[in-house]
This record gives structure tokens, sequence and C-alpha cells, in this order.
């Protein structure tokens, strides 16, 4: 029994060796902390997984890190911050962007095309050509 536990003391002090060499050649500095920055989960130390609304994860120097969704006007972005999934009233999501309606005057939504409104603000209605 002496010789399995030398063998495991062994172990451990060469994994202990191995990892004072690696922390010397890499920043072991960990950049991603759920709850701050934006991010609300990581995929590691270094690598945010998740975002706060109104945030995409973008790349940069290498990790990945919450930003504001880029497309102007955008109120929530998928997880790729340049990505938008929701606009305010008076906009759609048009591919990866925030489209104006066309009747942006009194016009609350356009889900389906700029042209078409589907509500209206309060004390307009919808006409059968879809404006307000």
């Amino acid at each position: 029994m002496p010789t399995l536990a030398l063998r495991h003391h062994n172990k451990t002090v060469f994994m202990l060796i191995l990892l004072v060499l690696l922390v010397g050649h890499v920043d072991a500095t960990p950049s991603c902390v759920a709850g701050t920055n934006k991010c609300t989960s990581c995929s590691n130390a270094f690598n945010c997984a998740a975002c706060s609304y109104g945030y995409g994860v973008t790349s940069l120097a290498g990790n990945n890190v919450c930003i504001a969704c880029q497309p102007a006007n955008c109120l929530q972005c998928s997880l790729d911050a340049g990505i938008c999934t929701q606009c305010p009233a008076y906009y759609r999501v048009d591919g990866a962007v925030c489209q104006l309606c066309n009747d942006n005057t009194n016009c609350l939504a356009c889900p389906s095309d700029y042209m078409v409104c589907t509500n209206c603000r309060y004390g307009y209605r919808v006409t059968t050509n879809g404006t307000c």
C-alpha cells in the first residue's frame, strides 16, 4: 500500500508543477464573471455565454464579451450582438436590423411587412389597406 500512496502523491505534485508552468505562460486572470459587465453566464473563466437584455456577445481579443446590441434601435439581440431579435414600437425586425414602419406616426407594429400596420396607437384603428 505505501507504493500506491506514493504514486498518488507524485501525481499530485506533477499536476501542481504543470499548473505552475501553465500559469507562467497564460494569462490566468478570469475575465468572465457572471453578473458583471452585462454577462449573465460564462462558458469558462474567459468567455461569456449569455448577456443581459439589450446586450449580445462579441469576440474581443480572443475572448467572448458582452456589448450593447449593434443594430440601431435594437432592444434585444441574439447571442450575437450584431443580430437584432426585438425592436421598439414603430419598428420591425427585418433580417438582423430594425426597420421603421411606413406609417411611423401612428403604427405601433408592422411585424411582417413595414408597409402593413397591424396595431395602431390609442385612438386609431387599422384600415383595410394596413394603415392607421
